[in-house]
């Protein structure tokens, strides 16, 4: 099992800071941002972005055409198939009790 020796690289104090901050802080513009859901889009762009104070709102992204539609229409078909099972299950019983 390596020692503290072995895993630091025994090196000085300055030099083993210099090296974290180089592998922390040069390896983020690799990294390419996350993709975000629709719906948590949306709620950055409805739900966050009013609690969030004036200079820090150009931080949050705004939500795309293509977003704003896609929770349209996610949300108008929401509960359809429990409509549609509730309303099948109403003419049922209509026909039943006829």
């Amino acid at each position: 099992m390596p020692g503290r020796a072995t895993l630091a690289g025994k090196l000085s104090p300055e030099e083993r800071t210099m090296k974290v901050s180089l592998l922390l802080y040069n390896n983020l513009l690799v990294l390419p941002p996350p993709g975000l859901s629709v719906i948590k889009e949306s709620d950055l762009g409805t739900k966050v972005v009013k609690v969030v104070p004036g200079p820090f709102k150009n931080k949050y992204p705004k939500q795309s055409e293509a977003a704003t539609s896609k929770e349209k229409e996610r949300k108008k078909n929401k509960g359809k198939k429990s409509r549609d099972a509730k309303q099948n299950k109403r003419k049922r019983i209509k026909e039943y009790n006829k």
